[in-house]
Parts: C-alpha cells; structure tokens; sequence
C-alpha cells in the first residue's frame, strides 16, 4: 500500500515513512499538552487505570506515512488492516465526534463492534506493562496509539485530520484493472483532494516486474489465495529465466473475490520451472 501512495503523491509532497512525532513517541503530560484531558479519558476507559504524567520511553509509535504539502501543511496517513479493528479500537472510537478525522470514523466504529471477540490471538494480543499490563493489552496498546495518531494532529497548527484507509477498500482497489485511480477515488472521498489522479489504461499489460511484487504481497497479505494463480507457485527468477517477455493482462476482477487473469509466455513454464513448497511464507 505503502509503495501505491508514494507513486501516486510523490510529484505533489513530500511524503515520510515510518515517522514519529514528538506527540507520539511518549504520550506523557508534556508531550500531548492539551490533548492530555481527552487522552487520559480515553485511556481510563480502555484499563481501568491512570495514565501516569511521564510515559516511558518505549512507548513510542510509527505513523504509516506522513504528507507535507507545497503550503507547509501536513496530514497523517495510516493503512488499517484487520487486527485494528477490536474491541479495545470501538471503545476509544467512541469519544470521536468532536475533532475531526478524513475517514468515516461512524463506519470504523460499525467495524470494530462487528469483530469484537474475533481478534488476533498470539502475539496481536499479548501484555504490554507498565501502560497495559493485562491480557489484550497490544490489542488496548495499538487502539490507543491510532486514537492519538487521530486526535492530536486536531490540535497541532498546520497538521490536516488524519485520513485512513482500511484493508477491505484497499484490497478492492489493488485488484481493480485501475489501482492507481481507485485508490484516488478513495483518497479523493477521505479529504476531498484530487491529488495524484491519472487516467487508467486499462489496455496496457503489466509486465512481470511490475505484478509479480504485487503477487506476493497480496498473498502475504492474505487478500488473495496463495493458489489462485499457476504462477504463485514459482519465484519471478524461475519465470523470468523461461518467460522473459511474459505479460499479465487482468480482466479487472477484484481482490479478493475470484480474481482471473490471462497469462502469455513464449515457453511452457510448468516444464521448465521447479515449483516452491510454500509460495506464500
């Protein structure tokens, strides 16, 4: 997802990966300034505990991406997949109504409720102390760290509301004949902005290069199944050794329903090529 928006922003800001705020590295009295009422409430209703004045030092948390515009302004961008859509997510969504976010945080909300008792187990879920210490606590962590990454740019001069897409749209818009105009649409609706749209060519074939990255991640992702295609099971050094000028045309069906393609090569892949055992590890 990461890689989609930075092709498609790049000429019109600058974009950031994997940053920190100052207000997002230790959500201490200091650091959250008049965000700290808010921030204590909403931590309370997720623990039962108080949240102490100094955080440590630990308690720090990436922001997806962030963008700077040409005027100086700046805005928050996070990609939400599955595992932020909890129980401990719908109860801080709850105190959201009176600051503003880019994204229907009524239908984030839906989301969560609909999931609550169906989160991650294993390491999704486990203890985080001193700030949530009992179990569940990185499901309370993560719910808690999207809450500011929403609520404190509202307070910040310069900083735009935070705009997020989550992975059912996203997913939608990767397997379409047109990702990068879908996921314009979908930015376009999120703020308003008609930033980085290009006409689609629907016509023109992506080359092994450019859609085999986009294979793996997907299957990665689990948005598609690791079998859905004859080549998912080969690496794209097995395919480019027999299909050099292989090309992929999509007949724009959506991941992750039944996804077809249609696939070319001057030579018989299956006959040249060993297959993975496990093409989705």
């Amino acid at each position: 997802m990461t890689e989609q928006f930075i092709e498609l922003f790049s000429e019109q800001v600058q974009i950031e990966v994997e940053v920190a705020p100052e207000w997002m590295r230790r959500p201490g009295k200091y650091e959250l300034g008049d965000g700290w009422p808010l921030a204590s409430a909403v931590y309370g209703e997720l623990t039962g505990l108080v949240l102490p004045d100094v955080a440590p030092p630990r308690e720090h948390r990436r922001l997806d991406m962030v963008l700077t515009y040409s005027d100086g302004t700046k805005r928050v961008f996070e990609f939400d997949e599955i595992q932020h859509f909890t129980g401990a997510r719908a109860q801080t969504l709850s105190f959201y109504g009176e600051f503003e976010v880019a994204f229907d945080s009524q239908g984030w909300l839906a989301r969560s409720v609909a999931l609550t008792g169906r989160e991650p187990g294993g390491g999704f879920g486990v203890m985080k102390p001193p700030l949530f210490p009992e179990d569940g606590g990185r499901h309370q962590q993560r719910a808690f760290r999207d809450f500011l990454a929403d609520y404190m740019p509202s307070l910040r001069e310069s900083w735009l509301p935070t705009a997020r897409l989550h992975y059912v749209e996203a997913g939608t818009a990767l397997g379409s004949a047109s990702p990068g105009d879908e996921l314009a649409k979908l930015w376009n609706q999120r703020t308003g902005e008609s930033l980085g749209h290009r006409e689609s060519k629907p016509s023109e074939p992506l080359t092994i290069q450019e859609w085999w990255p986009l294979v793996n991640r997907a299957i990665r992702s689990r948005l598609i199944d690791a079998t859905f295609s004859p080549l998912a099971q080969y690496s794209l050094g097995e395919i480019e050794k027999v299909g050099g000028q292989l090309q992929i045309a999509t007949t724009g069906c959506a991941i992750p329903t039944t996804p077809t393609h249609t696939f070319q090569a001057k030579q018989s892949l299956g006959s040249q090529a060993k297959p993975r055992r496990d093409p989705a590890s």
